[in-house]
């Protein structure tokens, strides 16, 4: 249901599902679907993440991207590889080594995660920080 909230951002900026697809490499967090809650599903823990990690290091270092978009505050506190507030890094182009230890710098445009449990995009102001995340998104990839 959220990666449809997803699809509709990029939607805005001119790119569709199948766009998306042939552009990006998606990956996850941890290699397996996280369990169902009432209200979504619940997030992976740190021991999850923490055994998932050095494969989602692999497979980034592998592709070597250009841009990286981290969805959602567990994804971008580990391509950043420090704990952020979303209202710091949201709206940003963060210039960076993936991880804190990759050898390639990318371009790192984190969004916020589009499930309905987070009330982070409740806020205009917030809402107007993914607005000028997208743009960034398309600016990078129109430079690419």
């Amino acid at each position: 249901m959220y990666a449809s909230k997803m699809w509709d951002w990029f939607a805005t900026i001119g790119l569709t599902r199948e766009q998306a697809y042939e552009i990006f490499d998606f990956d996850a967090l941890i290699d397996h679907g996280t369990v169902r809650a009432k209200k979504g599903r619940v997030p992976p823990n740190s021991e999850q993440m923490r055994t998932y990690r050095p494969t989602l290091i692999k497979n980034v270092e592998k592709l070597k991207p250009k841009l990286i978009i981290p969805i959602g505050n567990l994804a971008i506190r580990q391509v950043l590889d420090q704990n952020v507030l979303l209202e710091d890094v949201i709206g940003k182009e963060i210039k960076t080594k993936p991880f804190g230890i990759l050898d390639n710098e990318a371009t790192i445009i984190p969004l916020p995660h589009p499930s309905g449990v987070s009330l982070w995009l409740n806020s205009a102001y917030n809402k107007k920080l993914l607005e000028q995340a997208l743009v960034l998104t398309k600016q990078t990839l129109n430079s690419l």
